[in-house]
């Protein structure tokens, strides 16, 4: 019995855990466990979104990365609140813009120091607005 709904969980853990240097692989590999929502984060190249069906790329926005601490935390938090907003993504269209936010929010977190704390409230309402 599995008990794991959604997954984020970046490419490097990914690829150790499924000891393979291929991503594809791994994704694979992966499927095995039905988890229905994953995203596989990869940094600077963005993220893919995956569903037992598909795994979806979606480029991140260029950046100045400072510090990456909280990036992948900022992901989630974009991810959780889509879901939390919207619903669960069903379709290819609500994937891509929940991992658009989500990339967003890693980013916007990259460009400074200090983590999760670094970003201010009007910075996620600019990302909002623009998605």
């Amino acid at each position: 019995m599995y008990e794991t709904d959604i997954l984020k969980i970046s490419q490097d853990e990914l690829l150790f855990l499924m000891n393979s240097t291929d991503l594809t692989e791994s994704l694979e590999k992966l499927r095995a466990y039905h988890i229905p929502y994953v995203w596989v984060t990869q940094g600077e190249n963005g993220a893919v979104a995956v569903t037992a069906n598909q795994a979806l790329h979606v480029s991140a926005n260029e950046v100045q990365a400072i510090d990456t601490t909280g990036a992948g935390d900022a992901f989630m938090a974009g991810i959780l609140w889509c879901i939390h907003e919207k619903g669960l993504p069903e379709s290819e269209e609500s994937r891509k813009q929940y991992t658009m936010f989500a990339n967003a929010l890693g980013g916007a977190v990259s460009a400074r120091y200090g983590g999760m704390i670094s970003l201010k409230a009007k910075d996620v309402s600019s990302i909002k607005a623009g998605s």
